[in-house]
């Protein structure tokens, strides 16, 4: 619409859905408690839990819940870190 101000909008965009991801994430995890307690929650957890996708995604393999999740939800946390901070120099330069 506005092509001159493309990489602005573009960049406040990528902030917004960084930002609203960072927060979704520690809403997760304050929910839990604290990283530590949501840690011992998922190694006190039967390592043998599986969880089973519903319709469209029945035909993927069952996921089995273990402390991986736990690795993910950091390497988000750190992705949406990153993003915030690509975006706000973005909008400086």
């Amino acid at each position: 619409m506005y092509p001159d101000y493309q990489y602005i909008n573009q960049s406040i965009r990528e902030f917004y859905e960084a930002y609203v991801l960072y927060c979704f994430t520690r809403l997760l995890i304050n929910y839990m408690g604290n990283e530590g307690q949501f840690s011992m929650a998922l190694k006190a957890s039967v390592s043998n839990t599986v969880i089973t996708h519903t319709f469209p995604f029945c035909y993927l393999e069952p996921w089995e819940v273990s402390c991986r999740v736990l690795y993910i939800v950091s390497v988000v946390l750190v992705y949406c870190e990153v993003c915030l901070l690509t975006s706000c120099m973005m909008l400086i330069i």
